[in-house]
């Protein structure tokens, strides 16, 4: 467990792409957005075809929501991260191997037997599947009346023994979502009557309901369920 509660907002603690886990300082953490103005000085050079190759959607393994969007521009690639539309460029070292110099942080590509793009490791830590089914979110609109049910107090326990809590707040189509400890908030659009998503922050909150139909937890991250606190 962690001795510090944990954050909803952005961190750059690492200069990195992601990283969701509720046991740590910072949930979510992205790249300063690169100015992709022109071609950083190098030596190493791709043609046109070769970038080409590496373009297409990439799903970060420790989060399916968690996409980003690869095109060639110039000599080097721009990836797009989906869930807030930040970008950064990257330059090839070598046929497989790229590099952030303005972030400063390598991107090795792998291949298949038959030469196809498979995925790409960032940071020599993160891994980023290259896939052909992705699809944006697909929002839902619900009535006043059933988002003000999810509305209330939650608690979780980050460390054993002392209470944490969050509130969420109706508004008029969606939910925010309020750190009681640090004030951040997080906007949450419905998918279904009981599935949120966060779009600037790549996460989902799962809701559960008693045989009355009352709201009793929430899911977060998938993995660290908040009980509602009874008023």
């Amino acid at each position: 467990m962690t001795t510090r509660r944990p954050s909803l907002t952005p961190l750059c603690a690492y200069a990195a792409l992601m990283l969701f886990s509720i046991s740590t300082p910072a949930l979510v953490y992205s790249l300063t957005p690169d100015k992709v103005t022109g071609v950083p000085a190098q030596e190493f050079r791709l043609t046109a075809s070769e970038l080409k190759a590496f373009e297409g959607y990439y799903q970060f393994q420790q989060n399916a929501d968690a996409y980003l969007q690869l095109t060639s521009k110039e000599n080097g690639l721009v990836a797009k991260q989906l869930w807030d539309g930040k970008e950064f460029f990257v330059v090839p070292k070598s046929s497989l191997e790229f590099y952030s110099q303005t972030e400063e942080f390598p991107a090795k590509f792998s291949k298949d037997a038959n030469g196809k793009i498979t995925q790409v490791l960032v940071f020599n830590r993160d891994t980023w599947k290259k896939v052909d089914n992705y699809a944006p979110k697909k929002f839902i609109t619900l009535s006043a009346e059933k988002l003000k049910s999810f509305e209330g107090k939650y608690t979780f326990q980050f460390e054993s023994g002392t209470d944490s809590y969050i509130h969420i707040t109706a508004m008029p189509d969606h939910l925010i979502l309020t750190e009681q400890w640090s004030g951040n908030k997080v906007k949450f659009q419905p998918l279904s009557e009981l599935d949120f998503y966060s779009q600037e922050r790549a996460f989902p909150l799962k809701f559960t309901k008693d045989s009355k139909g009352m709201v009793i937890t929430v899911l977060a991250f998938n993995r660290d369920l908040w009980t509602k606190v009874k008023q």
